[in-house]
């Protein structure tokens, strides 16, 4: 019995690195501080995270996120792809939103944060 199954030839070639490391480098994702979702072809913000590179930008709840460095986002997958295409998890990232409600259109640009970095911890690690 057990609750967590990996393929072992996903597996193989990261298992020194996660030895090593307790992670590997491509667990280091950017991170901007919003919980998203799509429909009918926009990328609508639904929260944004407190001390965030998001809430630093001025994005807020309602936001329709059209581009991620000018390549259109229509779905949650172009959405994320488009962010973690960056290598580097503190990379700065321009987001082409529309203000919710339908408001005026702006391009921000964010300082992304390590995605590892930002989540809870037990407190024994």
């Amino acid at each position: 019995p057990g609750n967590m199954f990996v393929p072992v030839d996903l597996l193989r070639p990261i298992l020194g690195e996660l030895q090593k490391t307790g992670s590997t480098v491509q667990s280091h994702r950017p991170w901007l501080g919003v919980t998203s979702n799509a429909k009918d072809g926009k990328v609508q913000i639904l929260r944004v995270t407190k001390n965030s590179p998001a809430e630093s930008a001025g994005l807020t709840a309602g936001d329709v996120v059209l581009e991620v460095d000018g390549s259109r986002v229509t779905t949650l997958e172009s959405f994320y792809k488009k962010v973690w295409d960056h290598r580097q998890p503190d990379a700065e990232i321009r987001l082409t939103v529309q203000q919710a409600d339908g408001g005026e259109v702006r391009s921000v640009a964010l300082k992304a944060e390590d995605r590892l970095l930002m989540l809870r911890k037990p407190a024994t690690i």
